[in-house]
C-alpha cells in the first residue's frame, strides 16, 4: 500500500509539474496517462481505509477528521426547536412548526394561513418578502417566540414535560443565525421555570383538595357516629319502645 501510495503521489508531482510554461502539451498529457494509470492501482488495492483516501493523497491536504461527538443535551437531538414538526393552533390556524407561527405574524391576518402547513424554510422565505417595520419586529420577536411556545407547550404535554426536563440545559445547535443561538436557550430556561412553577401548583391543590375531602369524609363519619349512639342511649331509656 506504501509504494502505490508513493507511486501515486510522484505522479501526482510529476504532471503538476508539466503544467510549468514552455512544456509541451504532449509531455504534459502523457504525464496525465502515467497519473491515471497510478490512480486505477491505487483504487484497486483491497486494503483502501480512511487513512489512504483517493481524495487525499496529496502531502498538504490531510484526511477529514470524524466529526466530534455532540452535546448531551443538543437541541437537535433532544428535538427541543422551533422548526420541529410539531403542530401548534394560533387564532384558529394550525402551524406546522412553531417558526411557521413566528414568521406568518410578519403577514397581514388574511393572509397567514399560507404558512401553516409549509416546510419551515419556506415559512422563512415568504417571511422575508413581507413588507415589515424591522426595528420594531427586531424589538418585539423574542416576546412573539416565547407566547408562540408556551401556547405549543400548552396543546403537547409531551413537548412541555421536554421543556420542563431539559429546558434550563438545553444547547442551541438548530440555528444557525446570530440571533436565536443566543435568544432560545433564554426562552427555554423561562417557559421551564413557568411551567415547573405550574406543575407544582396543580400537585400541590390537589393535595389540598385530597385532604379537604378527607376532612370532610371524617368529620361526616364522626357525625353519623354520635347519632347512632344517641339513638342507642334513647333506646335505653325508654324499653317500652323496644320491640316485643
Amino acid at each position: 500500500m506504501t509504494d502505490l501510495r508513493s507511486e501515486l503521489e510522484d505522479a501526482l508531482d510529476e504532471f503538476d509539474k508539466s503544467g510549468a510554461p514552455g512544456v509541451p502539451k504532449a509531455t504534459r498529457l502523457g504525464k496525465a496517462v502515467l497519473l491515471a494509470e497510478a490512480v486505477r492501482s491505487f483504487l484497486d488495492d483491497a486494503d483502501l481505509d480512511d487513512t489512504a483516501n483517493p481524495y487525499y493523497f496529496g502531502k498538504t491536504i490531510p484526511p477529514p477528521s470524524r466529526p466530534p461527538p455532540r452535546h448531551p443535551n443538543s437541541a437537535v437531538d433532544l428535538g427541543l426547536t422551533v422548526t420541529r414538526s410539531r403542530p401548534v393552533t394560533i387564532d384558529g390556524i394550525v402551524y406546522n412548526t412553531a417558526m411557521n407561527a413566528f414568521q406568518a405574524h410578519k403577514a397581514d391576518p388574511s393572509e397567514r394561513h399560507r404558512f401553516a402547513l409549509v416546510e419551515y424554510f419556506d415559512a422563512v422565505q415568504m417571511g422575508r418578502s413581507c413588507v415589515i417595520d424591522c426595528a420594531a419586529w427586531d424589538a418585539g420577536r423574542k416576546t412573539l417566540m416565547t407566547k408562540i411556545l408556551r401556547t405549543q407547550a400548552s396543546q403537547n404535554p409531551e413537548f412541555a414535560k421536554l421543556i420542563v426536563d431539559h429546558g434550563a440545559t438545553v444547547l442551541e445547535d438548530s440555528m444557525q443565525d446570530m440571533y436565536w443561538p443566543h435568544a432560545l436557550p433564554q426562552i427555554w430556561a423561562e417557559l421551564a421555570s413557568e411551567l415547573a412553577s405550574q406543575s407544582s401548583s396543580v400537585t400541590a391543590s390537589g393535595d389540598d383538595d385530597t385532604a379537604s375531602s378527607s376532612s370532610v369524609d371524617q368529620k361526616s363519619d364522626q357525625k353519623s357516629g354520635r347519632k347512632r349512639i344517641m339513638e342507642s342511649a334513647a333506646k335505653e331509656a325508654n324499653p317500652s319502645k323496644k320491640k316485643k
